[in-house]
């Protein structure tokens, strides 16, 4: 017999479902994020190569320290991940909360359903 045979809702694949649409929302921002700084690494780094002869070389090695030597994408990535995680937690303690306050009558159930269905 199923554990879930006594409750007349099965929540739980459609809670994998969510789990699985926030995690590839999360994978999606974090790669556009790596995409934007390693196009702004690439784009400084063209741009130093292309107008060295301009610079003097403390306003040259200045932006070379800044656009070449530090990895802004590497460093950046565990606390854009840090605060995914923190927003997912957020917006899944907001969905619950917002669950548990709303009432819904008989009615308003059967309403919902024949939406659904139609």
């Amino acid at each position: 017999m199923s554990a879930f045979a006594d409750t007349p809702f099965v929540v739980g694949p459609r809670f994998r479902k969510r789990e699985v649409l926030d995690s590839t929302e999360t994978i999606c921002f974090l790669t556009l994020c790596q995409f934007i700084f390693m196009f702004i690494y690439s784009f400084g780094i063209y741009m130093l190569k292309t107008f060295r002869t301009s610079f003097t070389y403390e306003q040259y090695y200045f932006w070379v320290v800044w656009l070449y030597t530090i990895p802004f994408t590497a460093a950046l990535f565990p606390l854009l991940l840090i605060y995914r995680i923190r927003w997912s937690h957020f917006s899944r303690v907001m969905i619950i909360r917002q669950f548990t306050n709303t009432k819904q009558t008989q009615e308003d159930h059967i309403k919902q359903m024949k939406t659904v269905w139609n």
